[in-house]
């Protein structure tokens, strides 16, 4: 039961954190958004097509996913040579992990979450004139 209980705590957890994320690059890249809505309208001007418009966002939000697991992997790694259990340190009891198929999944899931989060928030301002704000 304990451990059934500490995979759903866990569940929760990973969940909160993804939406967390989520809500952190969404609102990001809200700010960006905003402070280049007259670059966003003249390019609508001219004619740019929308692929055109959003893809500095999602290349910007793609090196904002980049940037988080980077860190946040040093950050494990630092931690677990620090932290101890039992005298001996986090790092050697998950010395049989492969840190690198965590890393590319983490990095996959990430930069999905961020192409996602950079559509779902230039959405909204590609679909309305910009120059009446």
């Amino acid at each position: 039961k304990l451990n059934k209980f500490t995979n759903q705590i866990i569940f929760w957890l990973i969940m909160t954190f993804v939406v967390g994320g989520t809500l952190i690059i969404l609102n990001a890249l809200q700010m960006t958004i905003f402070t280049r809505k007259k670059e966003i309208s003249i390019m609508k001007l001219v004619g740019a097509p929308y692929s055109f418009i959003r893809m500095p966002f999602i290349i910007e939000s793609i090196i904002y996913g980049l940037l988080a697991v980077i860190l946040s992997f040093v950050m494990l790694g630092m931690l677990a040579k620090n932290l101890a259990i039992e005298g001996s340190s986090i790092a050697n009891y998950y010395a049989n992990i492969n840190y690198v198929s965590i890393f590319i999944i983490e990095l996959i899931l990430t930069i999905t979450l961020s192409i996602v989060s950079s559509i779902i928030a230039i959405h909204d301002y590609l679909q309305k004139d910009l120059l009446e704000d």
